[in-house]
């Protein structure tokens, strides 16, 4: 069952996980409040599942390479019920990033030379078009349902070829009926079935629980309704990540302190009027990171708005004094913006019921970064 993940991952799944774990460890929020940060983690660590491995007794799903339990310290669940992540390979392929995705590949199949079924696994990667993935997260941070689409250009025989050769010794490679549908999984003998891999359409491919895959079939998980609502205010973005909170994101609003001046005290608002939200990555025509907010009403997408404006009209002149003309300069250098223009790129704004954070640059900005990127990972090469 492990090479079944692997391979899937391989598919898709991989850089769909590495992507969200990286963003919300990031702690996109924690500028805002430092209970957001710890928000980033858990669902860093939630998402990070999705590159799992089985684990102990009733099907329990443990990160791959590392046994359950060990190096790994008890947290809270994460306020989080539902998360969904849409990545669009074609179009990150075709963009200003698409050299780096290439290098990064490469340099990723450089690093699993010598492994089973290299060549095959990321030629599979090379025909991902988009990756779609929907979680529901259950008791103890653990995914209670799970299905993943991944669209391909690969012919079956191509994908079950290369996902028959995963099995580990003592694992066979299994027909089973899914639904209306034949399905595929990896398992021992006396293993139950965890997770199943079906071609739904040509070139559609659905992974995950066997219930959450049969219910899928016949349907586009992309277009689930709570998913296109999250994601409207983005507009057209080659990566968008949504999650709906549970009730008890509200109580985050209890680590403001009673005394925070009336700038950050206005953050408790904002943690109890936030029903879900979405971030979305536009290459074009400019590079635009957008998070979306969506609250309980237009009342209080506008009062968060107002308050996320004042934080931030706040926190721009500190900026600038910590960059201090030095910096400024250097960074007007590298990148043809005053740090004047980059602050004021970012942009706040409530429409219905979300209050939208983003900012937009230039491409030949962010073209000039991949560039730099391009030639330290050269010269790290070449070391």
């Amino acid at each position: 069952m492990r090479r079944l993940v692997r391979s899937t991952a391989l598919l898709g799944v991989g850089s769909a996980a590495t992507v969200v774990a990286a963003v919300l460890r990031a702690k996109v929020l924690a500028a805002l409040d430092e209970s957001f940060g710890r928000m980033g983690k858990g669902l860093g660590g939630a998402m990070g599942g999705m590159m799992m491995a089985p684990g102990a007794v009733g099907g329990e799903l443990q990160p791959a390479g590392e046994p359950a339990g060990v190096g790994e310290e008890e947290e809270e669940d994460p306020p989080i019920q539902r998360i969904q992540f849409h990545l669009d390979m074609g179009a990150l392929r075709g963009s200003s990033l698409g050299g780096l995705l290439e290098m990064g590949m490469a340099m990723w199949q450089a690093s699993a030379e010598g492994e089973e079924n290299t060549a095959c696994l990321f030629g599979l990667l090379g025909k991902v078009n988009t990756v779609f993935a929907d979680v529901t997260m259950g008791d103890g941070g653990e995914p209670s349902a799970m299905v993943i689409s991944i669209k391909s250009t690969a012919a079956k025989d191509e994908v079950l070829t290369c996902v028959r050769g995963m099995a580990d010794e003592g694992q066979t490679f299994e027909e089973v009926p899914v639904g209306s549908a034949t399905g595929y999984t990896m398992r021992k003998a006396d293993e139950p079935i965890k997770a199943v891999l079906v071609e739904a359409s040509p070139g559609n491919w659905l992974f995950g629980i066997p219930a959450n895959v049969e219910a899928a079939l016949g349907t586009d998980p992309e277009a689930d309704a709570t998913f296109q609502a999250l994601v409207a205010p983005l507009g057209p973005s080659v990566m968008r990540i949504t999650v709906l909170f549970k009730p008890e994101f509200a109580q985050l609003a209890d680590s403001i302190d009673a005394d925070a001046p009336p700038q950050a005290a206005c953050l408790r608002g904002v943690f109890q009027a936030a029903k879900g939200g979405s971030l979305g990555l536009a290459l074009s025509p400019n590079f635009t990171l957008a998070l979306a907010l969506q609250n309980g009403s237009a009342t209080q997408a506008a009062e968060t708005q107002a308050c996320l404006s004042g934080l931030w009209g706040l926190a721009k002149p500190a900026l600038l004094a910590e960059i201090g003309e030095a910096g400024a300069a250097q960074i007007e250098t590298l990148l043809g913006l005053s740090v004047a223009q980059l602050l004021d790129s970012v942009k706040i704004e409530a429409s219905s019921d979300f209050a939208k954070v983003s900012v937009s640059l230039p491409a030949e900005v962010i073209n000039r970064l991949i560039e730099m990127a391009a030639q330290l990972a050269q010269m790290g090469g070449g070391a």
